[in-house]
């Protein structure tokens, strides 16, 4: 009697210990799945709020369609700090410059209000930029964002032509080369005083550290 419930209590152990490291591999299959960069423009799911503040966000920028078939567009939502930023940036067909927009939204219930700042790259620099851009995330398989509660959520969308491919992840090291190397170019080529102050793209006033 007693050999039987032990080998019942295995075997409800084992189940248990299968039944919750099969649900943790979906869950991870599911995150890799989420942050590998899909040839589509950024879907909104219900259960993602990151998602759909990125697409809150990406509304403020032109659209796709906009961009003259040679563009990105880009935001970075910081967990922390003061702000949080819209890009977008396209070059027209025999063009000498590329466009760029950058829209800084302030977090502060206070101050609503965005701050559009317009600027150009020139078309080498533009075309060095997206070539680094799509070297990093063109077929990118994805990887795991956790554990990571805060940081500051990335989401890009790139077109060429009729392609378009996209991307949004946090806390992956792919991330966060994606928000330095954006940030790079944003703070070349369109400075200001509202830009962040780290690299990860949050933004502290001097009384915030």
């Amino acid at each position: 009697m007693t050999t039987a419930i032990v080998i019942l209590q295995i075997g409800i152990l084992g189940s248990v210990i299968g039944w919750e490291w099969w649900t943790r591999r979906a869950w991870n299959a599911a995150v890799v799945e989420d942050t590998r960069t899909h040839a589509e423009p950024i879907e909104e799911k219900i259960d993602s709020y990151r998602r759909q503040h990125a697409v809150r966000l990406l509304e403020k920028l032109p659209a796709l369609s906009h961009l003259d078939g040679d563009g990105m567009r880009f935001v970075a939502m910081p967990s922390f700090g003061t702000s949080e930023y819209a890009l977008a940036v396209s070059h027209s067909p025999k063009a000498s410059v590329a466009n760029g927009i950058l829209i800084v939204t302030d977090k502060s219930a206070e101050r609503k209000a965005d701050r559009v700042r317009r600027f150009q790259m020139p078309l080498r620099d533009y075309q060095a930029f997206v070539g680094r851009l799509d070297r990093l995330t063109d077929d990118w398989p994805g990887d795991m964002d956790d554990p990571c509660v805060d940081g500051s959520p990335t989401a890009f969308e790139r077109i060429r032509i009729r392609r378009v491919t996209s991307g949004i992840g946090n806390c992956a090291p792919h991330y966060a080369e994606l928000r330095l190397m954006v940030l790079r170019e944003v703070r070349r080529f369109a400075p200001g005083p509202d830009l962040p102050t780290e690299d990860d793209w949050h933004r502290f006033d001097a009384d915030d550290r």
